[in-house]
């Protein structure tokens, strides 16, 4: 196996279903002559609708509609808004041409140029994402890796491009170009995705030729461990996802990003193996990138070593095992031993590296974090302050 780094619309239905008066009725306003059947998403509902008939059309009421498939309604009578919330998550219906427009002016093409020894330029594509009005966009690290020269492609157009700061560990990097018409994009909150909730992934396989190209599939997994020296969980997906679609989003029903598409599983008998950064890091990330021009991460000081069943995939509440407390960091002032099991920082479980660090970014340099932990088979708890990871 290679992995390989890759540079609710149903409630518009329930607005009103009409259907044409000569099927149930005279032309008029009053009760249709029995309940009408309706069907959405190709499946029939269990309880039937009684329409009324308006001005020649048959109408099913919103709220009987909604609340057939289990939506539950709400009338605000001072804005004259129907609120429908979905039973849950939201489905293509079978065309994502309005979340393409929603996020198509978001994406960008990114272009990287870079000499080999014998003097020949290279050239790498990928996919990014605006961030601010100010022509910030965010990208892959390993988009940008060894460029000697910069380009953003919108529209079209070509934009000279700059690093504003780039993370090796999270493979994340913010850009700065004077695009012009570039949309800052909304991000969604990726804590809150579902596995099998639709998804979208924007980018530019290959080559500028196929900008902008749209692929759809679903949430597959969360918090996915791919590769060992990847310290946090991924996103998995079946949409597509090639080199080039690198930095590109990844984009739910509302044409929110809430992932950034940083990889994909190569290996022969193996598809739909795509993965991104979820939205939530991302945007951390990203913020420390634009403040400070590098990411400022706390440091306990162990290294640690999962337990057999949880390498194996396997359930287990045994948590990290400290084989090493490095001298004179934050977890040896604590009182961390060696043979400690480590189970939760701040009420968080750390059953894996990846939850160890993930539950550790939670906090920044400075912060007092409560590790729970098992020793001799007892459990204790012991309050670390946290220091800045040593660069």
């Amino acid at each position: 196996m290679k992995v390989k780094r890759v540079a609710g619309p149903w409630a518009v239905f329930l607005a009103g279903v009409v259907i044409g008066a000569s099927l149930l009725g005279p032309v008029g306003w009053g009760r249709a002559q029995s309940a009408i059947h309706v069907v959405v998403d190709g499946v029939p509902l269990r309880s039937e609708v009684e329409p009324v008939i308006v001005g020649g059309s048959v109408l099913a009421p919103v709220r009987a509609v909604a609340e057939a498939v289990g939506a539950t309604v709400r009338w605000e009578g001072g804005t004259r808004t129907v609120s429908i919330q979905s039973p849950g998550p939201a489905r293509w219906q079978g065309d994502a041409t309005e979340v393409f427009k929603t996020v198509g002016a978001s994406v960008v093409g990114v272009v990287s140029s870079f000499s080999l020894p014998d003097g020949t330029v290279e050239r790498a594509w990928g996919t990014g994402v605006v961030l601010g009005a100010d022509g910030t966009i965010l990208t892959n690290r390993h988009v940008i890796e060894n460029a000697e020269k910069l380009v953003v492609v919108f529209q079209g157009r070509a934009y000279q491009a700059r690093v504003v700061g780039a993370d090796e560990l999270a493979d994340l990097a913010v850009l700065k170009a004077p695009v012009a018409g570039g949309v800052p994009a909304d991000f969604g909150d990726s804590d809150s995705l579902q596995v099998g909730e639709p998804v979208l992934a924007v980018g530019n396989p290959f080559s500028l030729r196929f900008q902008s190209s749209v692929t759809a599939g679903v949430v597959s997994g969360l918090h996915r461990s791919v590769e060992s020296e990847y310290p946090y969980g991924l996103i998995q997906t079946d949409a597509a996802i090639n080199g080039g679609n690198s930095g590109g989003p990844l984009v739910n029903s509302q044409g929110q990003v809430i992932g950034i598409n940083t990889m994909k599983v190569k290996s022969v008998g193996v598809e739909g193996l795509g993965f991104a950064i979820p939205s939530n890091l991302a945007r951390r990330i990203a913020q420390d990138l634009v403040t400070y021009g590098r990411v400022s991460r706390p440091w306990m000081g162990v290294e640690v070593q999962e337990d057999d069943n949880t390498r194996l995939g396997l359930v287990s509440d045994a948590g990290l095992l400290v084989y090493n407390v490095v001298p004179g960091s934050p977890a040896e002032r604590a009182g961390i031993r060696s043979r400690d099991h480590l189970t939760a920082i701040n009420g968080l479980p750390t059953l894996t590296s990846v939850d160890l660090r993930e539950a550790l970014d939670r906090n920044h340099p400075g912060d007092s974090a409560l590790v729970a932990l098992v020793r001799d088979g007892r459990p204790a708890t012991v309050t670390v302050r946290l220091a800045e990871r040593p660069r």
